[in-house]
C-alpha cells in the first residue's frame, strides 16, 4: 500500500458547490473519488469539466442509486483499488 491521502466525497445535486468543496481538499490530499448519488442537475458536468481540468488528480464515478452509504463504500473500494491505504 501507498502512504498517500484519498478523499472519498459524495455528491448529489450541488451544482457548483463541488468546485469549493475540490479546491478545498485539493491542498490536502493526494487524490480525490467523487461519487456522484444520482444528481439530476449539472453536478456531473462540473465534475467532469474539472478532472479534464486537472488529469491525474480526481476521478468521477456516476452512483446510478442515490444511496448514501452504498456510494461512500464505493469510493472506498475504488480508493483500495488503486491502492490507497485508507
Amino acid at each position: 500500500m501507498i502512504n498517500k491521502t484519498c478523499a472519498v466525497i459524495v455528491t448529489y445535486n450541488i451544482g457548483e458547490k463541488v468546485l469549493k468543496t475540490l479546491a478545498s481538499v485539493a491542498a490536502t490530499v493526494d487524490y480525490c473519488i467523487i461519487v456522484d448519488n444520482a444528481s439530476s442537475d449539472n453536478t456531473v458536468n462540473i465534475v467532469r469539466t474539472y478532472n479534464a481540468e486537472h488529469p491525474h488528480s480526481s476521478e468521477l464515478i456516476e452512483h446510478p442509486v442515490n444511496n448514501l452509504a452504498r456510494a461512500q463504500n464505493l469510493g472506498i473500494r475504488r480508493a483500495r483499488e488503486k491502492g490507497y491505504s485508507w
